[in-house]
């Protein structure tokens, strides 16, 4: 009984430390901020924070630890909502802005610490970041069960939360750097629309109907002629890119006069 208490009463010890180093890392940065400090405004001394948190470091990455569960439970809650899949990540965008509103100084220091020589927290990131990554791409893949194992979701998905880390870490700069945040939406069915119809590996591009676009045959006859460039060889920069368009020529005949290389 006594162990459990003393275990109950570490715990709540190892909480408060987290705590106040969390509002002293927001305000003043990791390296302003000493342990003596910390140690000080919980009403503890500097030996008995090292028992629960050995080095600076390994309490700045509890601190960031909270701040990625945080996270990751609002993003969990965000895609239970439905909807489409533009609006699901709509949803998550959003999550990540509530989250950035209440504490804003945190991810400030945060972010600024993953680009730091030493990647501070940079340990932290790779616990939780592929598992993010990982939870919306399978979202976007369940809503869009034709998409290609081989398009670039998360390549997608990357480009769309840095972007949006970037307007608000840039703050009132953001509105003059990003002037199109009411096309966002737009861009992210279009984003999500490429992903859905990307080509499988060897095979051509799709149109937004899923049906592959089909080279023409005087594009096809054209590319022909150029030595080494059979099936599966790399284009030349000199020649001209083949020609594609919708469906494919009847059996039998040409599809069109051949394209001619300019």
């Amino acid at each position: 009984m006594a162990r459990t208490r003393r275990a109950e009463g570490d715990r709540k010890i190892a909480q408060r430390i987290v705590r106040e180093a969390e509002r002293a890392f927001a305000r003043r940065g990791y390296h302003e901020v000493s342990l003596a400090e910390i140690a000080n405004s919980v009403g503890v001394r500097v030996p008995s924070l090292l028992y629960h948190f050995p080095t600076k470091r390994a309490l700045y990455e509890a601190v960031v630890r909270g701040l990625y569960t945080r996270l990751e439970v609002a993003i969990a809650r965000s895609m239970t909502q439905g909807g489409t899949p533009s609006e699901q990540l709509s949803a998550i965008l959003e999550a990540v802005d509530v989250l950035w509103a209440r504490h804003s100084g945190l991810a400030r220091v945060v972010l600024s610490g993953l680009i730091a020589p030493d990647a501070l927290g940079g340990s932290v990131l790779e616990e939780f970041g592929p598992r993010l990554l990982d939870g919306a791409e399978g979202m976007v893949r369940a809503a869009l069960p034709e998409t290609p194992a081989s398009a670039p979701v998360r390549t997608v998905l990357l480009a769309l939360f840095l972007s949006h880390l970037g307007r608000l870490l840039h703050g009132s700069l953001a509105k003059r750097l990003w002037s199109d945040a009411p096309a966002d939406p737009v861009i992210r069915r279009a984003l999500l629309e490429l992903v859905r119809t990307w080509p499988e590996p060897g095979g051509r591009p799709r149109d937004a109907a899923g049906a592959q676009l089909v080279e023409s045959s005087g594009a096809a006859r054209a590319r022909a002629r150029v030595p080494g460039a059979g099936a599966g060889a790399r284009s030349s920069p000199t020649q001209p890119s083949p020609t594609l368009r919708l469906g494919s020529p009847p059996p039998g005949r040409s599809g069109g006069a051949a394209s001619r290389p300019r």
